[in-house]
């Protein structure tokens, strides 16, 4: 690393030590082996070190549309840019949106020995076009958010957009009919439908149970039972099973 941005990363050990010796101690370990995750630069937002984060994103220290690590947000910019509107970080707010160029793909075809080590679904989004799932081609969004200083509140403020944000296949750069960014970010949350994208803690979720005759008994037995949303009746994944306790 350069001179500049080791006195940086020491400046911000220090007020991080101040906040929590644990967290600063796990923040050492990341720097010493000259790691910068999404750890490092949410601590860099929120104690106000643009540098770092410039660092980060010119040197591609991480992917920045990787998923990330709080799974409240699809990917580590959502989680990243949510901070900086958190702390005001307004000069990190840019770094972060011009950047989207270099950020495909979003998903990788490929699972990591992460997700292999926790098992977990790829959600399910088919292009209708090429018939690929855009959760392991990637795909692209057109449309991003406009941000605008405000007088009044004296901070950067989101306006809404007029045109509807676009989801285009990574595989074959056709735009996915009726689907939004935030359908797409809504099958990635662990209450929305894998096929939807509707939550299922307002749409519901149907019981179906299935009863085979057993002759030895001579009366019907549970057989199995398929929990499906209840917009689309599509089958509900494992893990929302298990966070439903179903």
């Amino acid at each position: 690393m350069n001179p500049n941005i080791d006195n940086d990363l020491e400046a911000l050990s220090k007020k991080l030590y101040l906040e929590s010796p644990d967290l600063w101690i796990e923040f050492l370990d990341k720097v010493g082996e000259k790691v910068i995750d999404e750890m490092v630069l949410f601590f860099a937002i929120k104690y106000n070190f643009p540098s770092i984060v410039k660092f980060a994103i010119d040197n591609k220290k991480l992917i920045l549309d990787n998923p990330s690590k709080n799974t409240t947000y699809t990917s580590i910019r959502s989680h990243l840019i949510a901070t900086c509107k958190q702390y005001n970080c307004l000069e990190c707010i840019a770094l972060l949106s011009s950047s989207t160029k270099d950020s495909l793909p979003i998903h990788s075809d490929k699972p990591t020995n992460e997700n292999l080590e926790n098992n977990i679904s790829i959600p399910t989004l088919i292009c209708e076009n090429c018939k690929s799932n855009i959760f392991n081609v990637g795909y692209r969004v057109i449309g991003e958010s406009i941000y605008k200083f405000s007088n009044s509140e004296n901070k950067l403020i989101e306006v809404k957009n007029p045109n509807p944000q676009e989801v285009i296949c990574g595989n074959c750069n056709k735009v996915l009919p009726n689907t939004t960014r935030d359908k797409v970010e809504n099958i990635c949350k662990i209450q929305g439908c894998n096929s939807c994208g509707m939550d299922l803690t307002k749409v519901g979720i149907l019981d179906t149970s299935k009863l085979e005759f057993d002759e030895n008994n001579n009366s019907f037995i549970l057989k199995s039972t398929q929990y499906s949303c209840g917009n689309c009746n599509n089958s509900i994944g494992e893990k929302q099973k298990d966070y439903f306790n179903l």
